[in-house]
């Protein structure tokens, strides 16, 4: 379940162990760029518009644990969305990637 939410991604706590960790928007770049809307506590899709709110349930999966600074870092898994008709769709294609500066952000 998604716990927090800031400009550079959204901390996301599991339920089953409580643990806590961050999803970081250079990891959503391949789904779609993501700005931040403070006033709704949310992450918003530039294209797609989905976004990633405080008390969202999302999959994730763990990519980095570092026990020294207790830090766990997490990338958002897509999962297919039922249909009217109960088939499956697949996740929209998926974005390229493009060129990042070193603070993580698009140049422009």
């Amino acid at each position: 379940m998604i716990s927090g939410v800031a400009s550079f991604g959204f901390w996301v706590e599991t339920v089953e162990h409580k643990c806590e960790g961050l999803v970081s928007v250079n990891s959503l770049l391949e789904y779609d760029e993501f700005r931040h809307v403070e006033s709704d506590y949310c992450l918003v899709g530039m294209r797609s518009g989905r976004k990633f709110r405080m008390g969202d349930k999302v999959r994730i999966k763990v990519v980095a644990a570092n026990l020294v600074k207790r830090q766990l870092d997490y990338e958002w898994v897509a999962v297919s969305e039922p249909t009217t008709d109960g088939v499956e769709q697949k996740p929209k294609h998926k974005v390229k990637k493009k060129e990042l500066s070193r603070r993580g952000h698009r140049d422009r």
